[in-house]
């Protein structure tokens, strides 16, 4: 037993859900996220046989990231020069036109702030509130079945899957681990000998650090660097202007345009006179460094329980769960005859008939 699975709950929870969003019970009782992850959980052991599987999910409430993205926000792409030649103007339009920009409504406000855009979508809010609403069951559920889960309060997901990875790997607790998410952001923790990311959709393919590099244009020790410049809009971290671009990212990268360098002036100014092109000269080059920063630590996966910008009561925490990791804290708990009694009567009255007559496969999957 080397390797271990950490999969990104609230990731895996989605996908099921929408996949499966008709599912309800006779007493319209939703069962799409219940249905779905147990029968992706079936999928998942047959792809990586004998390899525990461990849940880890958001902890709910406001992280550091909403306090760092936290508006009101001055963005560079509100500070783009404005055109002057006709040229200029042609140029501009074809970056709005490619970027298909919807004009905007009179008094319709921009989302602002960390994941604020989730908040603006009515019918988005309703379908993931569905969800949502079903994790404490799928909980209860792998609880029964043996499966291990971990979240912490005011704690991302995606950073206690960083931790943990950081502390299974360097604590030689496995010597694989293998993170389950269809998350762009895992590619950054590809760079520690022992990850991959293995991504949902049809085959569920594994991911390195070479595919990475071939498909993406992009090295995963620049990953971060990238995103900081590229923007996220999946989490509403900003693009620091409109015209930057992956290709012109890549090319600031290879001109040595560096998100993680602390002091400006060590930028080339090569770089820097890329960077600044299509911005007035009257913005300031620490003010515009202060955004680069702001994006690039919002972008990375913390790895370490001493990060600076977690709350104490999060570093407690933290430190309680992985100063004392081990490997009998990621392998699936015994399953005995009670478990198996209360998981069967689990599954009748959620109504999932399909999943009982499957309850050989829960049995096997824990030898």
């Amino acid at each position: 037993m080397k390797t271990v699975m950490l999969v990104d709950g609230r990731n895996f929870v989605y996908r099921s859900h929408f996949a499966h969003k008709e599912l309800k019970t006779s007493t319209g009782e939703p069962t799409s996220v219940l249905f779905g992850s147990l029968n992706g959980l079936l999928s998942l052991t047959k792809r990586v046989p004998g390899v525990p599987i461990v849940f880890v999910w958001d902890g709910g409430g406001r992280t550091w990231r909403h306090k760092l993205l936290a508006p009101p926000i001055g963005e560079l792409k509100d500070r783009v020069r404005v055109p002057e030649t006709w040229l200029d103007k042609r140029v501009m339009g074809s970056l709005d036109y490619l970027k298909n920009v919807r004009p905007k409504e009179p008094g319709e406000k921009k989302p602002e702030g960390y994941k604020a855009h989730r908040e603006m979508d009515a019918k988005g809010i309703e379908s993931r509130r569905v969800a949502v609403e079903q994790i404490p069951e799928l909980i209860k559920a792998l609880n029964l079945i043996g499966i291990r889960n971990y979240q912490i309060k005011n704690l991302e997901g995606d950073d206690l899957i960083g931790l943990m990875t950081w502390k299974i790997l360097s604590d030689k607790i496995f010597e694989n681990v293998i993170i389950h998410s269809t998350d762009t952001d895992f590619y950054q923790l590809l760079k520690y000998d022992g990850v991959q990311v293995m991504a949902g959709g049809e085959g569920m393919p594994f991911i390195d650090a070479k595919q990475v590099l071939v498909e993406q244009g992009i090295s995963v020790s620049d990953w971060v660097r990238y995103r900081a410049l590229v923007g996220d809009k999946t989490d509403n971290i900003p693009q620091l202007w409109a015209g930057l671009g992956p290709v012109r990212c890549r090319a600031l990268l290879k001109a040595g345009f560096d998100a993680s360098v602390v002091d400006p002036d060590k930028i080339p100014e090569r770089a820097w006179s890329m960077f600044m092109m299509m911005v007035r000269d009257a913005v300031d080059r620490r003010e515009v460094w202060k955004m680069v920063r702001r994006n690039y630590t919002a972008c990375r996966i913390v790895t370490k329980s001493d990060f600076p910008l977690f709350p104490e009561d999060v570093k407690e925490k933290v430190s309680e769960l992985c100063g004392t990791l081990e490997k009998v804290d990621l392998i699936r708990q015994e399953w005995g005859e009670k478990e198996y009694r209360e998981f069967g009567e689990w599954l009748v009255m959620k109504e999932m008939p399909y999943l009982r007559g499957r309850m050989d496969e829960f049995t096997s999957m824990m030898l």
